[in-house]
């Protein structure tokens, strides 16, 4: 007899002639379930309340740490921009004539902070001088943000100065007198304004007491008491000169070689007519000098000036080297260090200029020295004159014409056993260094460069 038994979603099957055996008819027994009534599979329900706690604890733990890190950003963000808020004041307030640094402005330590360029033009520099009233805004990096403070400058002091008494002319050709003219010196932090209390009477001769106000930007005032006598002037200035000698090329101060004076007027203005004078052409020139005072009084006078060219001697040009070496030489230098002082020196003082004569080099180096400028030829014509003073040997050296295109230079014996380098003072494009340079250095740069150094090695030394 056969049975069959249905147990949920599996069957059991009852095996005839065996002692109850049963055998399952589900594929696996190890995915054999019971089921409830419901259909659903029966598990403890305190399992369940257990894991529902456990998802519900981690939910909030979850909020706590979301909540904690999102007040740790807002007081992080709060003390930050209190920080930065209070890093720099907001209103600095100096008198007039105060220096001023940007630690004046921080109200924190900060040694990067700086001023910017956003800042008013009262700002000159790292530190600056508060010498105008008013507010200024005033921008600092510091921190993270460029922040802006108010500088407000205010004068609390009054101006000093001193008056003297002054005599003019009634019948002046300019008959307003200022009150600045009986000022001597003054003092004050700020601009000062000179005024007179009363406005003197200039229309007659005569002596009249006068009151100078100086009022600053802060609207503070001093004032003094003074004398302005008025006097009918016919009287001219006097003027003399002497002659005088010049060099083709130089610059002429025409002015000093005459003295004016005048018995009532201080500094006269001076007219030159120089319109003769060929200040490139060796002669005598005639140079003519007229003076008027105030009161439209007038003297002239003429002077010879002899222009004259340079008597170039190496006497004249060892002596401009010597005052130069002093300068940049040492007595513990070695050869080697003596020649890159003098190097650098041609570089820092000379400037390029595409034009010389050629031949003189005495002339050459004179000028160069003299006018601070000159092409290839110059500046060789400079080391050599330097170079010899320092007691260096030394010895000319020259391109192989190519065209018009040449190139002087100089070469150099630092008796250090090595025999001679390549000396070049002469500013290329790119500022390479041609000091000291061997052969092959000097060679690589040569090719490089239009073959600039190429020279005839039969008429020169060997070099290394």
């Amino acid at each position: 007899m056969e049975e069959t038994i249905l147990a949920g979603r599996n069957s059991i099957e009852v095996i005839p002639g065996t002692s109850g055996a049963r055998r399952y008819s589900n594929s696996s027994t190890r995915n054999y379930r019971n089921y409830n009534s419901s259909g659903r599979g029966s598990r403890p329900s305190g399992s369940r309340n257990r894991r529902r706690r456990k998802q519900q604890r981690m939910r909030r733990l979850v909020r706590r740490l979301v909540f904690t890190f999102i007040f740790a950003l807002i007081v992080l963000g709060v003390a930050m921009v209190l920080l930065e808020k209070n890093r720099v004041y907001k209103v600095v307030e100096a008198e007039a004539g105060s220096q001023l640094t940007v630690s004046d402005f921080l109200g924190t330590s900060d040694k990067k902070a700086y001023f910017t360029e956003d800042s008013d033009d009262i700002v000159t520099g790292d530190s600056f001088v508060a010498n105008k009233v008013g507010d200024f805004t005033i921008a600092i990096k510091s921190g993270l943000f460029v922040h802006k403070s108010t500088l407000r400058v205010v004068d609390t002091v009054a101006p000093e100065f001193t008056v003297k008494d002054l005599d003019t002319c009634v019948n002046s050709s300019d008959s307003k007198i200022n009150a600045q003219d009986f000022v001597v010196d003054a003092k004050d932090a700020t601009k000062v304004v000179y005024q007179f209390e009363t406005e003197p009477d200039c229309s007659s001769e005569g002596t009249q007491d006068v009151t100078i106000i100086g009022t600053d930007e802060g609207g503070n005032k001093t004032s003094h008491d003074a004398k302005l006598k008025l006097t009918y002037d016919d009287v001219a200035p006097t003027i003399s000169g002497q002659d005088f000698e010049v060099y083709i090329g130089d610059t002429i101060a025409y002015k000093s070689y005459v003295t004016v004076s005048d018995n009532l007027d201080g500094e006269l203005d001076i007219q030159v007519d120089n319109s003769q004078v060929d200040t490139e052409k060796e002669g005598t020139y005639q140079v003519n000098y007229t003076v008027t005072d105030r009161a439209g009084n007038s003297a002239s006078t003429s002077v010879n000036m002899t222009v004259k060219a340079h008597a170039y001697s190496e006497q004249k040009l060892y002596e401009l080297c010597d005052e130069i070496l002093a300068e940049i030489i040492t007595s513990d230098m070695s050869k080697e260090k003596q020649c890159i002082a003098i190097y650098n020196w041609e570089h820092e003082h000379i400037g390029y200029v595409n034009s010389s004569e050629k031949g003189d080099w005495v002339k050459a180096a004179y000028e160069g020295i003299t006018t601070r400028g000159g092409d290839c030829y110059v500046y060789a014509s400079v080391s050599k004159a330097l170079l010899t003073r320092a007691g260096i040997t030394n010895m000319d050296i020259e391109r192989i014409p190519e065209g018009d295109k040449m190139h002087y230079w100089n070469l150099v014996d630092l008796e250090d056993g090595h025999g001679w380098y390549h000396f070049d003072a002469t500013p290329r494009v790119g500022r390479p260094y041609l000091c000291l340079l061997n052969d092959a250095e000097l060679k690589e740069y040569s090719d490089a460069h239009d073959n600039c150094h190429n020279y005839d090695r039969s008429k020169y030394p060997d070099i290394p």
